[in-house]
């Protein structure tokens, strides 16, 4: 298959999909070749027609029975968009050649999508004993590749290690700095993607990539740096404006961060996780209607088996806790403890919507049963020292904090221990979990002590701020 995204702004694919899409308004069959509407049908999916991207798909399929280019497409459709492996599995056998190394390649996939990784690995390697020496490097590179796309990088790894002297290849270094970010090597990544991006300052792929890496590392402002420049090259280009959004989310910046989660929802509509940050960031500029609303559709647009349904169920539940709705919230939380079964945070959450709403009695039944099921955990009892600060019941979150950092192991969360003992007044208290706050989190600080400062201004400053002024 051609390099895709390259390939879809030529003018040779422009001119085959106006043919397509001329031939569809007058409904009648389209004359391209079956690797063109696998071309046409994959465009499509990548800006999230999935609807046409199927219709396509299907027509390439009755006009070529048998052909690999749209049964393979079709086959992944299945399990990224159906996650259904045994559909996968019945288009995938319509495939005729069966020799083809795009068929093993997609019985591979159908393996690590069923998490038999070591499986797929060991299918692979016995077909590389039949695969012609010119052809084993391009192969071992598909192989990385499919690893990779499934996050099983280790694996990707070790297949990348079988190359050498290919650091011209910009596919290979492509996949190399991906892999490496997926094993942990941030700084070896961003080397690569830096000289990929010498090579080609206008790949948008490069940059995201590069964003991506940096966002990883918390180095959020060279980050929303390099999506800028990716943004500048495209400016419909989702991946680099939603994590322009979500890094100036994780540094506090709500407002900018909305108007970026806005635009990313007017590209894709029906992305979840877009309207879940999208709800998320109103919540914290305190618009709980609005809030909710995206909320809502979130969860209108995830999928049954989806990772973020818990958590959009907990925003949806702290929205309608803050509108006064109690028992939809409790409601909203029971959804969320159907999926994650008994989870101490969510019990730890409900003690806090109880507290709120004045039922201390329900709320500490609740924080008793949060510590029982997590053994005790520091961590928890921390969290609800957090609750009952959200809560307003500053001297309970002030004496829990107080008992944590009496034990050995304990040194998190001075930014909320300094703005409790700012509010009861306790000056000096107050200096000493500050000066502590900005040393260790400056993002927590800004996001717990950011209002008693002047707007902008970097928690780094805050201390001597404070002794100037306070």
């Amino acid at each position: 298959m051609k390099e895709r995204f390259d390939y879809y702004k030529s003018d040779e694919f422009l001119a085959i999909l106006k043919q397509y899409e001329d031939c569809e308004k007058k409904n009648i069959p389209c004359i391209i070749s079956s690797e063109d509407y696998a071309d046409i049908a994959e465009y499509y999916d990548s800006k999230g027609l999935a609807d046409q991207a199927l219709r396509t798909i299907n027509t390439a399929i009755d006009i070529y029975p048998g052909e690999i280019y749209p049964l393979a497409l079709r086959t992944r459709f299945s399990i990224i968009h159906h996650h259904d492996t045994q559909e996968a599995k019945y288009y995938a056998s319509q495939i005729e050649d069966k020799s083809n190394m795009e068929y093993h390649y997609l019985m591979a996939e159908i393996s690590v999508a069923e998490n038999h990784t070591q499986e797929a690995d060991q299918y692979l390697e016995k077909v590389c004993q039949d695969v012609d020496e010119d052809e084993m490097e391009e192969t071992i590179l598909d192989i990385a590749s499919l690893f990779a796309d499934y996050e099983e990088y280790e694996t990707a790894w070790k297949w990348l290690q079988r190359l050498t002297d290919k650091d011209d290849d910009e596919e290979y270094l492509s996949l190399l700095g991906r892999t490496l970010e997926g094993i942990g090597k941030h700084d070896e990544s961003q080397k690569v993607f830096n000289k990929l991006i010498d090579k080609n300052p206008f790949s948008t792929e490069y940059w995201d990539n590069l964003a991506a890496s940096q966002y990883n590392q918390k180095k959020f402002h060279e980050s929303i740096s390099s999506s800028e420049y990716s943004v500048a090259v495209d400016p419909d280009n989702a991946e680099a404006i939603l994590n322009i959004a979500n890094g100036l989310y994780t540094l506090g910046n709500f407002q900018q961060a909305l108007s970026f989660y806005e635009r990313f929802c007017s590209i894709k509509p029906d992305d979840e996780y877009g309207e879940m940050f999208h709800g998320i960031c109103l919540l914290n500029l305190d618009r709980y209607e609005e809030a909710l609303e995206h909320l809502l559709n979130a969860e209108r647009n995830a999928a049954t088996d989806s990772s973020n349904l818990s958590d959009i169920y907990q925003e949806i539940a702290y929205a309608k806790n803050k509108l006064g709705d109690l028992d939809g919230a409790l409601a909203y939380l029971g959804k969320a403890q159907a999926l994650k079964g008994n989870n101490p945070d969510l019990m730890v959450l409900k003690g806090q919507f109880y507290l709120e709403n004045g039922r201390t009695d329900s709320a500490q039944e609740c924080f008793n049963k949060a510590i029982l099921e997590s053994n005790s955990s520091q961590e928890v009892f921390y969290r609800i020292a957090i609750a009952a600060y959200e809560a307003g019941y500053i001297n309970m979150a002030a004496e829990m904090l107080d008992i944590l950092y009496k034990s050995k192991h304990w040194d998190k969360g001075h930014s909320y221990m300094a703005v409790c003992k700012f509010i009861l007044g306790d000056t000096d208290a107050f200096y000493q979990h500050l000066q502590k706050a900005v040393e260790q989190d400056r993002q927590e600080a800004k996001f717990v002590l950011g209002y008693l400062f002047p707007d902008g201004m970097d928690p780094s400053d805050y201390y001597q701020y404070a002794l100037s002024n306070f």
